[in-house]
């Protein structure tokens, strides 16, 4: 009996330490807003934040986004939602995405990337991309090389040291909103509402997630953890395991949400407004 009870304990104990552990609960989030400028960022399109400078900019079409008006402007906005220099950056056309490097803020423009010296508060050069549609949005990886995408061509582009190179051709319909992620790049399709992941090394392309209507921007919050701008109007977090989860709906009040920011260590989320002509700010907070 001594030894039967003996092996029950260990057939127990094993049996204990071999039953799978449950699946974690997923990390579920809200957004409170804690503000928003004045009306005066004219088609508020893309927002990138400066830890060195401690300053959001803003890229403000203000007219036709693929006409050359020279209208278009890029606005300074404290961390707090006041508008710091409304015209920062001038003589520019529709800038759209913004991408920043150490000193260096550079801005699609059409059919060229206005390359910004932040210190000095001027455009340093253009780097004119060919057979260019309209350029939309940038993103920057750590050794300095930018990727910009093109919805009216299907192309996107990189550069790097001041050399544009074609990147992908016509593999992704209207791509918009990029995200470099060291071994790969993010990227979404405005018309298919899918994102796309596409391997540096070996150049797959591969279909990550779909059901992402006139998807704009993408910003990463967490580790695997992204927040994709809806357009229209709408944000949805995008956990590790592709699961959505929507935090912002203000398509009925009309109120476009474009290419989204992101201020890392206060988790806030930055949101040009477009039409509404304004740069909106929400806390991230975990649930």
């Amino acid at each position: 009996m001594k030894y039967l009870v003996i092996l029950l304990s260990i057939a127990v104990f094993i049996s204990c330490k071999s039953k799978p552990k449950q699946a974690e609960e997923t990390v579920k989030y809200s957004l409170e807003k804690i503000w928003e400028t004045d009306s005066l960022l004219t088609t508020s399109e893309s927002a990138v934040f400066d830890s060195v400078h401690n300053v959001i900019y803003v890229s403000c079409i203000n007219g036709d986004p693929r006409t050359k008006d020279g209208n278009g402007f890029i606005a300074k906005v404290s961390p707090e939602g006041k508008i710091i220099d409304r015209y920062w950056i001038t003589t520019l056309d529709a800038p759209k995405g913004l991408g920043l490097y150490k000193n260096i803020l550079y801005a699609a423009d059409i059919d060229n990337i206005a390359v910004v010296n932040t210190s000095e508060d001027k455009i340093m050069e253009r780097l004119p991309v060919f057979n260019a549609g309209m350029l939309n949005d940038i993103t920057v990886a750590p050794n300095g090389r930018i990727y910009v995408s093109d919805m009216d061509s299907d192309n996107v582009y990189t550069a790097l040291d001041g050399e544009v190179d074609l990147f992908l051709n016509k593999e992704i319909n209207r791509p918009n909103g990029l995200l470099d992620q060291k071994d790969d790049l993010l990227i979404l399709s405005m018309s298919d509402g899918e994102l796309y992941s596409v391997d540096f090394d070996s150049m797959t392309k591969s279909k990550a997630l779909d059901g992402l209507p006139s998807a704009d921007g993408i910003i990463e919050v967490a580790d695997q953890t992204y927040i994709v701008s809806n357009w229209n109007g709408e944000l949805t977090l995008i956990t590790p395991d592709m699961k959505k989860q929507s935090l912002l709906n203000t398509i009925d009040k009309k109120i476009n949400t474009a290419d989204i920011g992101f201020i890392k260590d206060k988790n806030i989320v930055l949101v040009p407004t477009f039409g509404h002509n304004t740069l909106a700010a929400y806390k991230l907070v975990k649930k």
